[in-house]
């Protein structure tokens, strides 16, 4: 599973020391948040079960804690003066330094989009009226995605207007999703505003 593609020596290194021990706890988070998003879709509700990809779930894990170390490389400063090749300065970026929410559920949303660790398998056919048709379905990676922004950012889905919801889904499943432009967008402000881009 471990795979750095084209990671320097320096993120490997600062991944093994300060990261790879909050793996499993994120990775646990991950999959209790689907189990809960699967209970919504019990097969005698929609006809479908929904299946996770434990494999692709922790890439989507590894690859957003390296999204976290390059953050925090580029963007992140000590108080005191410090050599940014100190172990001083990268314990105190690595250990002690958090970044914001909105950026925990870009990245995120980010590697999931990605990998989309998420699939259903049908197991009954429920006609025109249900079934695979519903659009929480057609978006279930997405949909997992806002979940988890929703969790990250401490606000109900339910909070979220309707029609934005519906406009992110679209989104996330067609456009090019970035980092910088879902910060904002998963952001608390922008969710539960009223307004939407219609």
């Amino acid at each position: 599973m471990t795979s750095y593609d084209l990671r320097s020596e320096r993120f490997i290194a600062i991944y093994d020391q300060y990261y790879i021990s909050r793996f499993s706890k994120r990775f646990d988070y991950f999959v209790e948040l689907f189990k809960a998003m699967e209970n919504a879709y019990k097969p005698n509700r929609f006809g479908v079960d929904l299946v996770v990809d434990l494999e692709k779930l922790a890439q989507v894990v590894q690859s957003y804690f390296l999204d976290v170390i390059r953050y925090k490389e580029y963007h992140f400063t000590v108080g005191v003066e410090a050599d940014p090749l100190s172990l001083d300065w990268i314990r105190e970026i690595h250990e002690y330094k958090r970044v914001n929410s909105s950026k925990v559920a870009a990245f995120s949303t980010k590697w999931i989009l990605r990998h989309r660790p998420i699939s259903y398998k049908k197991v009954e056919f429920l006609g025109a009226a249900g079934g695979c048709q519903d659009i929480h379905l057609e978006f279930i990676n997405e949909h997992y995605a806002l979940l988890l922004t929703c969790q990250a950012l401490g606000i109900v889905l339910r909070d979220i207007n309707p029609n934005k919801y519906s406009e992110l889904l679209y989104y996330l499943r067609y456009r090019n999703f970035d980092e910088v432009a879902g910060s904002m967008l998963l952001s608390r402000d922008y969710l539960c505003a009223e307004q939407t881009w219609v």
